[in-house]
């Protein structure tokens, strides 16, 4: 409990002395879109069992700007780039999703 309060203060401390908070919010967006990926796919698990329509739901559930994503658009983005195409195109959905809202 003690190392997520220090890591929450640290995050706030960034937060209130950045010069320019966009940098941190794109930084933030990435690291969410990170972690929802890599909590609901097996990078080294077999493309064809990853449940993508999870994914999606999970993202959008996470930003309701992304209303409308489903597993059969990611299906074309794994097929393309596998893993990392996966987690680049999540990560751009969620940076465009903070500069739509912002």
């Amino acid at each position: 409990v003690n190392t997520q309060r220090d890591k929450i203060y640290a995050d706030r401390r960034r937060a209130v002395l950045a010069d320019n908070l966009d940098a941190l919010m794109v930084e933030y967006a990435e690291k969410t879109a990170d972690e929802i990926v890599e909590a609901n796919i097996d990078a080294n698990g077999d493309p064809s069992e990853w449940n993508l329509d999870s994914l999606a739901a999970k993202m959008v559930q996470y930003c309701y700007l992304l209303d409308g994503l489903d597993g059969d658009a990611l299906r074309g983005v794994v097929a393309e780039g596998g893993f990392e195409g996966l987690r680049s195109h999540m990560r751009q959905l969620a940076v465009d999703a903070y500069h739509t809202k912002a």
